[in-house]
């Protein structure tokens, strides 16, 4: 369920109406919703779905249709508290639109979602939101610690950790189809079967694949404790029936290619782990389309476009002759993660014509938790360098060199710049390094975005999350690959691209570009003024950074050192910044025996909940966003954070568009609350400390001998 606005909202980009009374989907019961954890570090999702089959055709029986997920990456899982939302307020579009818009961003920048009462929103208001507001540092906490009165009020999370509502609903609608479409029952495990749908078969293959390898790790590891007692097959796969004829293009050559597979409900966390992972999911417009049989053929011409805006935005980037990208080399993706994938499948698809196969990556500077996750399931190992300094580096260059003849190092991958401590890299280093050792290097650069930096410059291929900067409206996800036609792998890794799928029987495309055409079209919309917004948000990011540098309370703040990027791959080379999002922490009281406690009244949590911007996951928005990075991050972890360098309480911002003084003021306005809770506390620290001493003073003297005087 999305928050409920006015029942008739004009549409920023398209003359459309939205009606939120009830939707036209026969369902009338209630959706159960529990959000993943957003960073993936716990790894928790649970989704119970009720869906109740049409009245006017069965009057007798009414099919439950329960699904509970409980997703361990990290850490031990637990069962999560449940949540409802009905199905008869989702949002629904009257008419088929690409963007399925319904808000004014304005209302953001001017009126954030900050207070107690925005808990669980979706940000933005919109059907389609990829984030959620946590306004206050205790909703944080009682996120990480399974409180239902937190869960209760999340209407939307991020769609690959938890299941988007119109997703659910159409899971639900596919296992309540028994007995239709000429007599299919789907139910191949009984009342305990559940499904997952996916944008192409390739993608349910290589799930059920997954599902099966970590079944068979897991009995081989354990035996006859092993907790899933299963007999292969463990999924089974279907094409997915699509009624509509728009389906199918004009020359019948593009068509909708999802299928979905159906398995034991005991096995859900591990077909959601392939999902939230890999990446390789269905969007909430393509569901809703689906859901309402009005599935839409890709538009080549809207696509392109999209491909020659991220080459140009590229090529322009950088003061080096020659292009460096072309739009036939930009691959489009449903999500970012599931281009990071793609990009470990270039590498694993290399091994199996290789004689010496090559199953371990290095990671330069500390990533995305997912990101790290994945290379540790893609490949048997992995090197994690944290620092990217000159140390590091030594160190990679010392394993590349002794790697040279067994040649088991794949790849090197790393952010430009981390996240969340915005360090940057020697590029120019690395990549001469890998080039001289024949490794390729594979940059992620969506903290940066390449309307900014050029890291293409400098690697054989960069990944990006269109859903961030490039978007910018928080309301669409999507992912790109750019190959760099000078690179030494440009041959192979074209040639990979458009060959078959060598992991799986069926000989099935490498690749496909399965971004619906509604994301597309919305994806086309929102980034018409990326440079702009980007330039906007790094002059508005150096005002900003430079307040907080000097006011006392602030203990370190961490921005990308825009002097340490080659000049020649800066766009804004005026500007002293280079990405819009930066880290700080605040000075605390607590004393050193507190410091494995996470309170919601310390000082980071009193600027945090006076803080008038919009707070939620996610990056790249035109309105500013705030999040406890580590807390949301890595709750489990805060210790093994802390050791590394990442501070438990660090506070992340992704500046938007809103004017530089205002934002000022917002700051400075909760950093005043901040300092006068600092100084409450610190006095009464010191009132503490002051009764502790007496306290001894009197107890030392009670236990001195006594002595009497005649």
């Amino acid at each position: 369920m999305f928050t409920r606005l006015s029942n008739s909202i004009s549409a920023r980009h398209c003359n459309i109406r939205v009606n939120f009374h009830a939707t036209s989907f026969a369902f009338h019961g209630n959706t159960n919703l529990c959000s993943d954890h957003l960073s993936g570090c716990r790894a928790t999702a649970a989704l119970v779905t009720t869906a109740y089959k049409s009245l006017h055709t069965y009057t007798q029986h009414t099919q439950q249709y329960v699904r509970r997920c409980s997703v361990n990456a990290l850490t031990k899982s637990h069962q999560p508290a449940r949540h409802s939302a009905s199905l008869s307020t989702l949002y629904t579009l009257n008419q088929p639109h690409p963007c399925g818009k319904s808000y004014d961003v304005n209302n953001l920048l001017h009126s954030p979602r900050y207070l107690p009462t925005d808990l669980g929103q979706p940000l933005p208001p919109s059907p389609h939101a990829i984030s959620v507001c946590m306004p206050q540092w205790s909703d944080v906490v009682g996120y990480e610690e399974n409180d239902s009165t937190v869960h209760s009020k999340l209407y939307c999370g991020y769609p690959r950790f938890c299941l988007h509502p119109y997703v659910a609903q159409l899971f639900a609608q596919v296992m309540q189809q028994d007995g239709v479409d000429g007599g299919v029952d789907y139910n191949d495990y009984g009342t305990d079967t559940e499904c997952y749908i996916f944008p192409t078969q390739r993608a349910a293959v290589a799930c059920s694949q997954f599902v099966q390898q970590c079944v068979e790790e897991q009995q081989q590891q354990h035996g006859d404790n092993a907790t899933l007692k299963l007999s292969s097959p463990y999924t089974t796969m279907h094409k997915l029936p699509i009624r509509s004829s728009s389906a199918v293009a004009a020359d019948g050559a593009d068509h909708c290619d999802a299928h979905f597979i159906t398995f034991h409900t005991s096995l859900r966390p591990l077909v959601h782990k392939y999902w939230q992972h890999y990446g390789d999911v269905i969007s909430s417009r393509q569901a809703h389309a689906l859901l309402e049989n009005r599935w839409q053929a890709s538009d080549e011409d809207v696509k392109h476009t999209l491909k020659q805006r991220i080459a140009d935005a590229f090529n322009d980037a950088t003061s080096s002759a020659g292009a460096l990208t072309s739009a036939d080399d930009v691959y489009l993706f449903p999500s970012g993660m599931n281009a990071i994938s793609t990009a470990l499948r270039l590498i694993q698809q290399s091994n199996r014509t290789s004689t010496k196969t090559k199953t371990t990556t290095i990671q330069v500077g500390f990533p995305y938790l997912d990101s790290l996750k994945l290379q540790s399931i893609g490949n048997a190992s992995h090197h994690l360098f944290i620092r990217g300094d000159a140390s590091d580096l030594y160190e990679i260059e010392q394993l590349l060199r002794g790697d040279r003849d067994q040649r088991s190092i794949a790849a090197v991958f790393t952010e430009y710049p981390s996240n969340p401590l915005l360090t940057v890299a020697d590029l120019q280093a690395l990549y001469t390094l890998c080039q001289r050792c024949h490794v390729p290097l594979f940059i992620d650069d969506t903290v940066s975005s390449f309307a900014s930096i050029n890291t293409l410059a400098y690697c054989d291929a960069t990944i990006s999350s269109l859903s961030k900067w490039f978007s910018g409206e928080g309301d669409v996800l999507a992912g790109c690959m750019t190959l760099n036609t000078q690179s030494s792998f440009y041959t192979q890794f074209k040639q990979q691209l458009h060959s078959v799928d060598k992991h799986n029987a069926q000989q099935l495309p490498f690749y496909q570009d399965v971004l619906y055409r509604c994301d597309a079209d919305a994806l086309e919309i929102n980034s018409r003024q990326y440079v702009d917004r980007v330039e906007q948000s790094l002059r508005t990011t150096v005002k900003l950074t430079t307040y907080l540098r000097a006011h006392p309370l602030i203990k370190n703040i961490y921005t990308a050192d825009a002097s340490a990027v080659p000049s020649e791959i800066r766009r804004f080379k005026e500007i002293n910044a280079v990405t819009g999002l930066f880290s700080f922490e605040l000075h605390e009281c607590t004393d050193n025996d507190d410091r494995d406690t996470i309170p919601s009244s310390g000082v980071s949590a009193a600027f945090y909940d006076r803080l008038r911007c919009s707070k939620g996951p996610s990056l790249g928005t035109n309105f500013t966003l705030v999040c406890p990075y580590t807390l949301l991050a890595h709750y489990n972890e805060l210790e093994w954070c802390e050791s590394i360098g990442i501070p438990r309480n660090l506070i992340r911002v992704s500046v938007g568009l809103e004017d530089a003084d205002e934002l000022i003021s917002r700051f400075d306005t909760a950093l005043q609350h901040a300092m006068t809770v600092y100084n409450t506390q610190k006095q009464q620290q010191q009132k503490n400390r002051i009764e502790k001493a007496m306290d001894a003073v009197y107890d030392n003297h009670q236990q001195q001998p006594q002595f009497a005087f005649a």
